[in-house]
């Protein structure tokens, strides 16, 4: 039998805590899903906005719901989440009733029509895509999200960077490779991890610059406000908006 928080929600089994929470311990799934909710609330707040001004909520790439669970609801709102993972979302459909679901595949499209949401919202999905993953996805959250809408998003930045630098070997090629670099590389996508084993082939790991993503991402959305370490004090926050107009 599987714990309950504190707000009564049980809570998933081991297996799906570790896919997404990146350890199977129950405390820090339950405590990591409430502290990310407080900074996507932060990341509203330094663009003038709050949970409670979107009707339409999308937790893209939601898991087994370690931030759905925490995320504040209201009257006249609708809360979706999206994911590759079925059984995490099987598990959502049967324990947070209020969240509609959908499972998607790896690359676009989704099954939502244009202009479906006033908010996405997602955490470390970018993070694990190379880049040209990354443009198709960039494209359909414009697509989906509505003209003026807003869409946060996590990059592993200098801070995750410099973490996986100093991690590897010291005769690691890639190391070699690297070292020195100061992270002006804009985008430097690896298999050099162990996520392999978990999720499909596509799914391992990416790190941004700050510099890549201003430039790049701009071509796709517009960034209201980028938060370093502004994601459980470990990965950056990137607060964008669609276009007011529909291209």
């Amino acid at each position: 039998m599987n714990p309950s928080a504190s707000n009564g929600i049980p809570i998933p089994p081991e297996a799906m805590r570790a896919r997404v929470a990146g350890t199977s311990d129950p405390k820090w799934f339950d405590e990591s899903g409430a502290l990310s909710v407080l900074d996507l609330e932060r990341g509203l707040a330094s663009i003038g906005k709050a949970f409670a001004e979107f009707p339409r909520i999308l937790d893209w790439g939601c898991g087994c719901g370690r931030i759905l669970r925490h995320l504040p609801r209201r009257d006249g709102q609708t809360i979706h989440g999206c994911d590759i993972d079925r059984e995490a979302l099987d598990w959502v459909t049967a324990n947070l009733p209020w969240v509609t679901t959908a499972c998607i595949d790896g690359l676009p499209p989704t099954p939502y029509p244009d202009a479906s949401f006033d908010l996405v919202i997602n955490h470390s999905v970018m993070t694990h895509l190379d880049a040209t993953y990354q443009d198709a996805w960039l494209a359909e959250l414009r697509r989906i999200v509505r003209p003026g809408g807003t869409v946060i998003l996590t990059v592993s930045g200098q801070n995750v960077f410099a973490q996986y630098l100093a991690a590897l070997a010291a005769h690691a090629p890639e190391r070699a490779a690297l070292a020195g670099a100061e992270f002006s590389l804009g985008i430097h996508y690896t298999t050099n991890d162990d996520w392999g084993s978990v999720f499909p082939d596509f799914y391992h790991s990416s790190f941004h610059s700050v510099e890549y993503v201003f430039r790049h991402w701009q071509e796709f959305l517009s960034i209201r406000s980028y938060i370093p370490r502004g994601e459980l004090l470990y990965q950056d926050m990137v607060v964008l908006q669609a276009p007011k107009r529909r291209q």
